[in-house]
């Protein structure tokens, strides 16, 4: 293994991104020698769909193969703050949409119907002299 440099502790931060954005606990249970190779081969633990797509791309960047190729700490920092405002904007934006939603639900139910009957109801009552009348015409 090599020394610990700042690539290693980004590494490490994508370790502790990914279990905070699944609520598991990575490589429970392995033999060291386990992980070790599956590291090496260049293999990383599955990131779930459900995680945002934007944390995902972060993870998965902290956990590039070749170290040179990881972002810096400070990247990763403002990466993150970007994440955490899109996820806010998002939680906004769904909240707002539900109470659009049940606002238009109450409203709904409040409020009648446009569709009335019409103000002659009753049929019009043809006798046969009638039908025929404006059928041969």
């Amino acid at each position: 293994m090599g020394k610990h440099t700042e690539a290693s502790d980004v590494y490490a931060l994508g370790i502790v991104l990914w279990e905070l954005a699944t609520l598991c606990e990575p490589y429970d249970d392995t033999d060291i020698s386990v992980f070790c190779a599956f590291v090496l081969r260049g293999d990383r633990l599955d990131i779930p769909p459900d995680v945002p797509s934007s944390l995902a791309e972060l993870i998965s960047r902290a956990w590039a193969q070749e170290s040179q190729k990881r972002p810096t700490c400070q990247q990763l920092l403002s990466w993150l703050e970007d994440i955490s405002t899109e996820i806010l904007v998002n939680e906004k934006l769904e909240a707002a949409a539900t109470i659009a939603t049940k606002k238009v639900e109450a409203t709904s139910k409040e409020t009648p119907s446009p569709q009335r009957p019409r103000k002659s109801a009753s049929p019009i009552r043809l006798n046969e002299k009638e039908i025929a009348t404006a059928t041969a015409s």
